[in-house]
């Protein structure tokens, strides 16, 4: 999976979920998408080649909830509450998290199975 290429479906995905019906902010939500995977690959680990792409739904679905979090809270400075992301990303970042975890107990140094 190349993280920086965000795919029309996937696009449409999170403006579907944003009830976006223009195109005006495709490029800040490309953007946006790009920035949650890297957000979600840095807290999980980019060590096996073809994790994200095995646990596509979940890792869409993070990055949906985090682009859309970064989306509708997007201002810079900000006086009044502070915003958390949902508690429905936290939950899935565990859930790969652990999936990570034990499939990289699965490989050795090389990438290889053991």
């Amino acid at each position: 999976m190349n993280i920086t290429v965000v795919s029309e479906d996937d696009l449409a995905l999170l403006k579907n979920s944003l009830r976006i019906d223009s195109d005006s902010d495709d490029k800040l939500l490309a953007n946006l998408v790009v920035s949650a995977r890297k957000n979600i690959i840095g807290r999980i680990g980019n060590k096996i080649a073809t994790f994200y792409d095995d646990n596509h739904e979940e890792f869409s679905l993070a990055t949906i909830l985090l682009a859309s979090n970064y989306y509708n809270n997007r201002s810079a400075i900000s006086d009044s509450e502070k915003y958390t992301v949902p508690l429905a990303f936290d939950d899935l970042i565990m859930s790969l998290k652990a999936s990570y975890l034990l499939a990289l107990s699965e490989v050795n140094d090389y990438g290889q199975e053991n």
